[in-house]
């Protein structure tokens, strides 16, 4: 419920150019995964998103529950000066990955095309 609030909420301050997706498909609603742990993944597809009004943008997210599987996908569009190192949100949520998830997850991130996308399996 909170991402869906959180999206909600960004929804309602992005212009008409910015194209906003949130999929969820839940097959099992009482498997249970640490609190929050998606959000700085979502908060950085906000805050580095592309603000650019001459090209379209879209932020994508995708929260899926197969058998013991969460699969979460966030991808959005950026501008490469816009990323920068130095931010403790990525570092702090592999470190929350590893204490409570370690040998059963895996999260591949990667920047092409102008698109950053985050995919993230727990197994939990």
């Amino acid at each position: 419920v909170y991402l869906q609030n959180y999206v909600a909420l960004q929804r309602a301050r992005s212009n008409e150019n910015m194209q906003i997706d949130l999929a969820e498909n839940i097959e099992n609603r009482d498997i249970k995964i640490a609190p929050l742990l998606f959000i700085p993944f979502v908060e950085n597809a906000f805050k580095f998103s592309t603000r650019d009004d001459n090209r379209p943008n879209h932020i994508n997210i995708s929260l899926r529950q197969r058998g013991n599987s969460i699969l979460f996908t966030c991808s959005n569009t950026y501008e490469d000066q816009d990323l920068h190192s130095g931010g403790i949100g990525m570092s702090n949520v592999k470190r929350r990955l590893e204490l409570l998830y370690k040998d059963r997850y895996t999260l591949d991130i990667q920047r092409e095309q102008s698109t950053y996308t985050v995919n993230l399996t727990v197994n939990v």
